[in-house]
Formats: structure tokens, sequence, C-alpha cells
């Protein structure tokens, strides 16, 4: 999160000589939002036949020519439990605020981040009338957004006996010296147990990444094997399902 952490943005327009340092708070929303206004494009309202949600950011464009960024909303943020919202010359802030059971409102800190760059005084406890109402427009926002319900933990359920498994405590394990396979052919085998009752789902074997790698895998019964060359996917999907 960029405003978390005071990251400076950089950008670079087409002839731009000489740079020029805008003071003006942004967040990673904003973005796209300004990529579409300076070339003169429309955000799309369906992909792929899909309803695209509104976009929350704005535009940068504005900060260029050194004028007000005309922000009407404040900025809102979670990360893996931390929160905070910034609005104008103030900022509530929390670690693990946003936990997986619900907000911890005792973890709100507030922060004046014209007096108090640093964040080093804590006016939460002096002013407890804006930690509440700053409070109540992240909780509204956290519904828009979607933040909850989250995952509990990440802890796989134990396979039933229909189900797929993996074999050493159903734990899928990293290997650090994985077998070399590019440029050269090979043969993954796998022993499986069940699907007579319920169609497997779920990964056997992978290795690699985004860019190149493999896995062998169940979708709805059919075995599959994927392969990932240069980030292009290749699906083989056998016509049958594994009983």
């Amino acid at each position: 999160c960029s405003e978390v952490l005071g990251i400076p943005l950089f950008i670079k327009r087409p002839g731009q000589r000489r740079g020029a340092v805008i003071d003006r708070n942004a967040e990673t929303i904003d973005i796209v939002p300004t990529i579409l206004d300076v070339a003169g494009a429309t955000y799309p309202e369906k992909m792929h036949g899909n309803d695209l949600p509104e976009l929350d950011g704005i535009s940068l464009r504005p900060a260029f020519g050194g004028k007000d960024l005309g922000r009407q909303n404040p900025i809102f943020v979670e990360h893996e439990n931390n929160a905070f919202i910034r609005d104008g010359d103030w900022k509530l802030v929390g670690k693990g605020v946003a936990a997986n059971a619900g907000v911890d409102r005792s973890k709100w800190e507030l922060y004046n981040m014209v007096e108090d760059r640093t964040e080093v005084n804590n006016l939460a406890e002096a002013k407890p009338e804006m930690v509440k109402r700053m409070a109540e427009q992240w909780d509204a926002w956290s519904v828009e957004a979607k933040v909850y319900p989250k995952k509990t933990n990440n802890k796989r359920e134990a396979p039933k006996k229909d189900e797929a498994s993996v074999a050493d405590g159903d734990k899928l394990k990293g290997h650090p010296h994985p077998p070399q396979v590019k440029g050269r052919a090979f043969t993954v085998t796998a022993e499986v147990i069940g699907g007579a009752k319920k169609p497997l789902n779920g990964v056997l074997v992978s290795h690699g990444g985004l860019r190149q790698g493999y896995a062998l895998h169940f979708v709805e019964g059919k075995p599959v094997f994927s392969i990932r060359e240069k980030g292009k996917l290749t699906n083989l999907v056998s016509p049958e399902i594994f009983k």
C-alpha cells in the first residue's frame, strides 16, 4: 500500500524533459483511472460477458498541471488484516485491525499527517469521536469492497475416503531440488484411490511457476495435464472420468 509506506510514484510523459515533485495523496487504485484519462479511453461495463465493478480511484492527471485532484471520498485500504482510511490531513490506521473474525477497533490509531508525518503521536484517545466516525466509514467501505467474510485459516480439510489425497498425511510438500525437465521427455505416474462416489478434484503434483511449469490434476473427475510455456497455458484433458 503506497500510502501506508509513503512510497513516491514516478510518471514520465512523452516529450517530458524535466520532472517536478507534486505533493498529492494517491493510491494504487488511481493508476487505472489515470491511464484511461490520459489515453482518452473508457472503462468497459463488461468483460467476457461479466459485469465489471466500478473503479474506486480517480485520475491523477490534474496533478500533472499542479491542480488539486478534487478527491471526494477518503482512501480506504485493507491488506493482510491491516487497514487504514486517509481523509484529508487525517489517517486512521491499524495493524491487524481487520482480523479474520471481524474488526478489532481497539487497534485503530489516529494521526495528523501534516503535523506528524512519521506517525509518532497517536491521537486516538484524544479524539475518540473522530476515530468513531472514520472507523464507521471504513466499516461501510469494507462491506462494499467485500472484505468479509475472510478465510479463517489456511489449513486444508482432511479428505474423505472417496476424494483425492496426497501421500504423507495429506500435506503438499515442496522439494528443494526438483527434477529438471526442461527440454527433455519425462513421465509422471500417480496412484490414485477414490472417485467412485464423487468426482475427483485437486492437484496431484505441480512443478514450476507463472512462466514455466506443469501440473497433473483432476477437474470434475477427469485427469488433466497442464503445461505453461512462457506464460501460455495449455491443458490436456482426458475425455473419460476416472473411476
